[in-house]
Parts: C-alpha cells; sequence; structure tokens
C-alpha cells in the first residue's frame, strides 16, 4: 500500500536527489555500474525486454529513491534499499503528499521495480520467494497509480473541482519560474543559478513564449553560433529502430541561433504542427526584446553565453541538457516538465493540480 507521510510542510520540499556524481556516495558507484551493464548488455537471459539503450532513466530513478532515503530515513545509500518494501511504500506516500501527479510517481515506481527485478536475477534461492513477493506488490501499487490518471473523459470533471490547471494558471506559473531565474542572475554565475536558467528557458520555449512544443522536439533542439555550419540534426524522426541514420539533405534541423547579444533566430524543422502549417517548420523566426520580452531574452542570453557550458559535459550537442549534462530522453524531459510545473506550484503555495 502506499505509506502515510508525516513530514511538515518545510521538510517536504527540501531538495533530496543524490549527486549526479555517484562515485562520491560510498560504493554506490561501483553498484550502478554492475546495474548498468546488466540493464544495457545485448544478451542477458535473466532480464525481461530488449537492453536499455540509455541508462539516464535508471540513473534519475535511483537518485530520486535514494535520495529520498537518505534525506528522510537518514539511510546510507545503497542498492540493497530497493528491496525494502516498507521503504518503497513510504516513498509512493511521500510523493502523493509533495503533490506529485499520478502518472508520475507511476514512472517512478516503475523505475523502482527495474532495480527489484535486478535483484530478482541476483539473489540467492532462499531470498527469491520474498523478492517475488516485492514484485508482484510493486506492480499492483504500479497499477493503482496508473489507474489514477485522469483520462479524456475525466478532465471535464477535474475541471468543474477546480482540480486541473488551467492555461491561465499554467502562464502564471512559468512566469513566476521566469522571475525567480531573473532574480538568481544577480547571485553570480553558479552551477545553481545555471539550471534555474535553463528550467526556465526550457518552459519558455515548451510552453510560454511560442507554439507549445513537444517534448521530442524541444529535445533535439541546438545552439549555434554563427557563422559555423548548422550541426547534423538530433531529431527522433532521423533514428530507425536498428541504427543512426543521418538526417535528409534537405533537413535543416533545430537550431537556436545566437545573432547578437539579446537576439536570437528559433527555426524547429520538426515542430509538430508541421503538417498542419502546409509543412513548414516553425521558423526562422526572431526572437527579441520586442516579441518575447526582455526578461527572456536575458535569461536566453545568460543560458547560451556561459549557463549551458557549466552544465552539460563534453560532446553533448542538445541546447538543454539533464542533470547529467546528457540530451535528454524523451520520457525524462516530459517528467522534468511536470515536475517544473509541480515544484513552481508547491513554492507559490498553491494546491496540487493535473497537468
Amino acid at each position: 500500500g502506499v505509506g502515510k507521510c508525516l513530514l511538515d510542510q518545510e521538510a517536504l520540499y527540501l531538495p533530496y536527489m543524490l549527486p549526479a556524481d555517484l562515485e562520491s556516495v560510498g560504493v554506490l558507484g561501483q553498484q550502478w555500474s554492475a546495474f548498468a551493464q546488466w540493464e544495457t548488455a545485448d544478451i542477458n537471459i535473466a532480464r525481461d525486454g530488449p537492453p536499455t539503450k540509455d541508462s539516464d532513466s535508471s540513473l534519475k530513478g535511483l537518485r530520486d529513491f535514494l535520495g529520498y532515503a537518505r534525506r528522510h530515513h537518514g539511510l546510507r545509500p545503497d542498492l540493497g534499499l530497493f528491496l525494502k518494501g516498507h521503504l518503497i511504500s513510504d516513498y509512493a506516500g511521500f510523493k502523493r503528499a509533495r503533490g506529485v501527479a499520478a502518472s508520475t510517481t507511476a514512472t517512478e515506481l516503475k523505475r523502482v521495480k527495474k532495480f527489484v527485478r535486478w535483484h530478482a536475477s541476483e539473489c540467492a534461492p532462499a531470498e527469491a520467494a520474498e523478492v517475488a513477493k516485492l514484485l508482484a506488490d510493486l506492480t499492483r501499487l504500479i497499477n493503482n497509480f496508473d489507474a489514477l490518471k485522469p483520462g479524456p473523459r475525466d478532465v471535464a470533471h477535474l475541471r468543474e473541482e477546480n482540480k486541473w490547471l488551467s492555461e491561465r494558471e499554467l502562464v502564471g506559473v512559468l512566469l513566476n519560474l521566469e522571475q525567480r531565474a531573473l532574480a538568481a542572475l544577480c547571485t553570480g554565475q553558479t552551477r545553481k543559478t545555471a539550471q534555474l536558467v535553463m528550467d526556465a528557458c526550457l518552459t519558455g520555449i515548451s510552453f510560454l513564449h511560442l507554439p507549445p512544443m513537444r517534448p521530442r522536439d524541444v529535445r533535439s533542439l541546438q545552439l549555434q553560433l554563427e557563422p559555423a555550419l548548422p550541426p547534423p540534426c538530433l531529431h527522433v524522426s532521423h533514428t530507425n529502430k536498428h541504427k543512426e541514420a543521418g538526417p535528409s539533405e534537405s533537413c535543416k534541423g533545430d537550431l537556436l541561433t545566437r545573432i547578437v547579444p539579446n537576439r536570437f533566430r528559433l527555426l524547429v524543422t520538426h515542430h509538430k504542427n508541421f503538417k498542419e502549417w502546409g509543412y513548414r517548420p516553425l521558423g526562422p523566426v526572431i526572437l527579441a526584446r520586442a516579441n518575447v520580452g526582455a526578461d527572456f531574452c536575458s535569461l536566453l542570453e545568460s543560458h547560451t553565453t556561459w549557463g549551458r557550458q557549466l552544465l552539460v559535459v563534453e560532446g553533448t550537442d542538445a541546447l538543454f541538457c539533464s542533470a547529467e549534462g546528457k540530451r535528454w530522453s524523451e520520457s525524462a524531459l516530459s517528467s522534468r516538465l511536470v515536475r517544473l510545473v509541480e515544484r513552481e506550484l508547491a513554492l507559490m503555495k498553491l494546491p496540487a493540480k493535473h497537468i
């Protein structure tokens, strides 16, 4: 079942995720390497399903769950904690108390389940029955949260009960994030400020200042510095089931180009409305103070000139990156966007709503 969260409001919203550098957290780095090898191996009869190409999503799940265990239970981070059924139950209750959407909690519990499956393939015969029971209980818990997801027929009901985040409320929440990022610029060029600035730029491009974009399109955006040639397009439409297929010569990519300070050119070849617009891309459109506002231009200027460099790892071409400094996976970026809105709602002391 779902544990009852006894944390007060101040403790409930404290940062808790583990750092991206797991080598700094005891033996966790070695344990993660063993799991990642198990998850990504081409052939592994102990694993259900195909290998995972990108372990970023699993790493995020590890940092989230074990960070919760360390912050709120005082436990030393260790992959063995994924076998503690009561801890998983409390984690689910913690998410619910924070107002995290049921769909997001279900996704996070599915990440937890991956680590339980890994233990199931590695455990001794004497422990197999207990681990199998934990897997069955976790599956039922996930199904419970999946059943709470609002379907199309539920939206009207949620609106009647004022539990659906309206477009106007969403704009207010994102503008609050934008103002917090602007205020943070006064604290200097730190990694923490760079992260907040990137969050505001990410939501601003996704929802606020342009026609809404799908995560699969946002994750393929790249920064172009004139007069350099545009880089090869990263969009998923150039990837087939078996290998990376390079973009066609006619593809101009998804690019943000810094022209001069506080003035940018955006081209989104793969926007979701491409067909509806007569097979035309979004742009090239100029992003300047006159059409997207001085505040957003200042944030883009900070992100493209110094903030992004503090966050990405070498070899990452994307405009926006994950906590590990790499290009987002589509599912992880979708979850991140939801989390950012949920975090702002909490900071503004507004009730949690479905997004």
